[in-house]
């Protein structure tokens, strides 16, 4: 349900990374487990999720990475003001 509520809220900025484990590593994936046994599994999880990624949507991600958050904000006061006046 959060993940349909994301989607819906943020349209086209939204981008989900996610790797589903093999049932053999699900078994060393529990709530309660951090062993070097899950860190590695969780370690190599993201690691193929961000190359997946690199792979199949460079050019959204990139976007992602190159977003500078302070311009944003500047350019939405200048629009509001703009739209106040």
């Amino acid at each position: 349900m959060a993940v349909e509520q994301c989607s819906s809220l943020l349209g086209d900025r939204y981008c989900r990374l996610d790797q589903v484990p093999t049932d053999e590593q699900s078994r060393f994936l529990r709530l309660d487990i951090a062993n070097d046994s899950a860190c590695k599994i969780l370690t190599s999880l993201a690691e193929d999720t961000v190359n997946s990624a690199l792979q199949n949507d460079r050019f959204r991600i990139d976007g992602f990475l190159s977003h500078n958050t302070a311009r944003s904000v500047e350019t939405l006061k200048t629009s509001t003001k703009t739209a106040n006046s």
